[in-house]
């Protein structure tokens, strides 16, 4: 793998997460909207579990399409870093002089 898949991957994965952010801040205002129904009925618990449940998943979702573009991005820096720290000292790693 080169560094350039990984810096595709990492605008991918950036490009996923910045979707589902803004379906999670969509979802969150329309819930917000959206009032609950009274008293301690059975619909009125599920609507509730179904609504946490709904913005869990999207913002887990988004968190981890973060985590994984910017782990993309440090490896590919790295990657960019040790070639061109290899180049600089002629393939001798770790040479002293």
């Amino acid at each position: 793998m080169t560094a350039l898949n990984h810096f595709l991957g990492a605008a991918i994965a950036s490009a996923l997460a910045t979707g589902m952010y803004f379906f999670t801040a969509m979802v969150t205002e329309k819930l917000g909207a959206t009032p609950l129904p009274d008293g301690a009925t059975l619909a009125a618990k599920l609507t509730a579990l179904v609504r946490a449940a709904l913005l869990a998943v999207s913002a887990g979702a988004t968190m981890i399409f973060g985590i994984i573009a910017l782990g993309l991005f440090l490896l590919a820096l790295q990657q960019t870093g040790l070639a061109l720290w290899q180049r600089g000292s002629g393939g001798n790693r770790g040479a002293i002089g």
